[in-house]
């Protein structure tokens, strides 16, 4: 219903219209009127944020009689996967039939028998594998019950069973909500999750799911987006960050970007066109391609776009083939197969839930085999995540909602597509148990940036295999016609954060295997440099203690002293060294430090204060107040000369001017006569 809700605003019929339906929703059955209730809040709420023509469209089914009532229940990318943990980017050209317009999507399990008492049937709930737990974590939605309302239990599937967590968490979970943004975060190491909608209204809260507890994140100094529900949102490695798109609130649908990097939000500004605002985006990293795959159908009716966001700037994918308009719809990576998997949705046109699967791989859309072997039944809103806790990375799906918006019993079970188990063009089985692949790597930590060897054997099965040896960084290295002998690959890691390398085999009969390792690519902590030193000042000649610490960078270092009289020297980190300062002056001292990698750091220290000559040995040795008096004794001296020879200057002054004036009494004239 809530997927209808917003479509419906976009698309312009007579007001007449809508009273009509109005009046015939009146003579719907019971659960019709539990439906349109809900139909009818949800719509009052979006008419609070609009000044826009709010309209419905009238889809008339039985002879045209009957208005269907709306789906309850509304679309989100809540639940779509995280590629947190991407274990494959494969895609070779053998994944495509021979119709370049289909592609083989691998054949769906039913696993309801073997996993346990399932959650009850929720839609939109929030539905990520946590790579930190080991399991695939699913919270909120809409159960059975009136008006539809939102529950908070937390369950997890692992090991093929359900669990209900709810009981045991020690901290309370977030408030009961449905629609909103889940995501497993590597950088935080646990599931984020933001928004939604309540009981009552809109919700802009964000939390962090992680060692099986629920934690409030303060948002007290960042900027995280208004409250909304049914935002898209995945993690993005190339940027180390989880990345949220669009979504509705109060407002109606939006398209802004945010972005959460440690611990708190931030707003994305962006240069160039962006994708309009829609309804419900679907938004997964594709690892084979590099980039979040955004997909959407503005209107509602009009064909879905696609675009890419790579991290700064976005770009129109939209091609002629492509899934057909629809909300609701569940995306995901797919490990085994090495692409971005589509399933179901509600499609508009036909007021009906879909079941058809899509990949996309390489800029380009494929729609799967059809009829597939076996399929979950047509749903939209339905919660699909990946599951790499298995040595093959499976697709795992739950919940969702029927074409008239019922939680049939089929929407109950749990349904798994683990890789590609046939061939598009051979239409052979495949996967065969004793196909096997062995991955190796050189190391599993280091800082950035930092190459890894990737080692790949391959045995059983069908030979030759393609090998497809993804870094989880973006695009994959491949082998094709490859015989199973030892392949090595080198793999650049330039970005900080933590990655699942993987190498995806496929026989020639269409059985494939994974096999994955970890890496973790720590950022590089900036060169810093500090100091210690001395006395800071004495007379001359004065010895300096110097030393160095240096953190940071990249060992080994070099560290060069200026001593600032003309002096150089070196020494090691932590190690002390001394300069004597053998004349008077201000001198200043300059640290230099550089790692290995050649990045500088200069540090200039306080100033060196460098006064007199050496002290008399005679007065070593004396008391304060003894060296006082010594002093005063000196001074008293000094001033007794300079007194005595003042003096001697004056008399011979005052002898020089009598000798003057004799002569000028007695006519001589002339010079003084000691002086002639």
């Amino acid at each position: 219903m809530y997927l209808q809700t917003k479509f419906i605003r976009e698309i312009p019929i007579e007001a007449t219209v809508l009273a009509t339906s109005r009046a015939n929703r009146q003579t719907a059955s019971r659960a019709d009127v539990r439906i349109t209730a809900r139909f009818d809040r949800l719509l009052a709420r979006m008419r609070g944020g609009s000044s826009a023509l709010v309209v419905l469209v009238v889809l008339l089914v039985v002879s045209g009689a009957f208005i269907l009532p709306a789906p309850s229940g509304r679309a989100s990318a809540s639940f779509h996967s995280t590629v947190a943990r991407p274990v494959s980017s494969f895609h070779p050209v053998t994944l495509r039939s021979a119709d370049p317009s289909t592609a083989w999507a691998g054949n769906w399990t039913n696993q309801t028998a073997a996993a346990g008492t399932p959650p009850p049937i929720l839609a939109p709930a929030g539905m990520v594998y946590d790579a930190h737990d080991g399991y695939v974590l699913l919270f909120g939605g809409t159960a059975s019950g009136p008006m539809g309302q939102p529950v908070g239990e937390t369950w997890r599937l692992v090991a093929g069973h359900w669990q209900n967590l709810t009981a045991s968490l020690l901290i309370s979970p977030p408030p009961r909500r449905e629609g909103a943004a889940m995501v497993y975060d590597p950088s935080s190491a646990g599931v984020l999750l933001f928004g939604g909608l309540g009981a009552s209204g809109y919700l802009g809260d964000t939390w962090m799911f992680s060692s099986g507890t629920w934690t409030m994140l303060s948002q007290t100094g960042f900027h995280p987006p208004s409250p909304r529900d049914a935002a898209g949102a995945s993690y993005d490695p190339t940027t180390s960050s989880v990345i949220l798109f669009g979504g509705v609130d109060a407002s109606g649908p939006r398209s802004d970007l945010y972005s959460f990097a440690g611990g708190g939000w931030s707003a994305v500004t962006v240069s160039g066109e962006s994708p309009p605002a829609a309804c419900c985006p679907s938004v997964a990293y594709d690892v084979a391609d590099g980039y979040l795959l955004a997909v959407l159908s503005p209107s509602g009716l009009a064909p879905s776009q696609s675009w890419s966001f790579d991290g700064q700037s976005w770009v129109n994918r939209t091609t002629a083939l492509a899934p057909s308009a629809r909300l609701g719809e569940s995306i995901a990576y797919d490990v085994g197969l090495g692409v971005v998997y589509l399933f179901g949705g509600e499609s508009p046109a036909s007021v009906g839930a879909l079941n058809d699967s899509w990949t996309y791989s390489a800029g380009s859309w494929a729609s799967s085999v059809s009829p597939l072997p076996s399929a979950p039944s047509p749903r939209w809103s339905a919660g699909l995540s990946e599951n790499t806790s298995g040595s093959n990375g499976c697709l795992v799906l739950f919940g969702g909602l029927d074409s008239r918006g019922v939680r049939s019993a089929q929407a109950g079970q749990t349904w798994t597509l683990c890789g590609r188990t046939a061939s598009a063009s051979s239409g052979s089985s495949g996967n065969p148990s004793n196909l096997a692949v062995a991955l190796s790597i050189s190391r599993s930590i280091g800082e950035v940036p930092f190459e890894v060897t990737i080692t790949t054997n391959a045995s059983g099965g069908s030979g030759p295999y393609n090998l497809s040896v993804c870094p989880g960084t973006g695009r994959c290295e491949q082998a094709l016609a490859w015989d199973g002998a030892t392949y090595s690959s080198t793999m650049l890691f330039s970005i900080a954060g933590t990655y699942t390398v993987s190498s995806v085999v496929v026989d020639s009969q269409g059985g494939s295997r994974a096999a994955t390792a970890t890496v973790v690519a720590l950022a590089v902590v900036p060169l810093q440099a500090t100091y210690t030193f001395s006395p800071l000042q004495g007379t001359s000649p004065l010895v300096v203690t110097f030393q160095a610490g240096v953190s940071g960078g990249r060992a080994p270092y070099t560290i060069e002293w200026n001593f600032g009289d003309g002096s150089h020297g070196s020494s090691e980190a932590g190690v002390s060294i001394t300069h004597t300062y053998s004349s008077s002056g201000t001198f200043v001292p300059i640290l230099r430090v550089e790692d290995a990698a050649g990045q500088p750091v200069n540090r200039t220290l306080p100033t060196v204060q460098v006064v007199g000559g050496p002290v008399p040995p005679v007065l070593l040795g004396l008391s304060s107040t003894a060296l006082v008096y010594a002093l005063g004794a000196i001074a008293v001296a000094a001033g007794a000369t300079a007194f005595a020879v003042e003096r001697f200057r004056i008399r011979r002054l005052a002898a020089e001017s009598d000798e003057l004036v004799r002569g000028m009494w007695d006519g001589r004239g002339g010079a003084p006569e000691w002086e002639r």
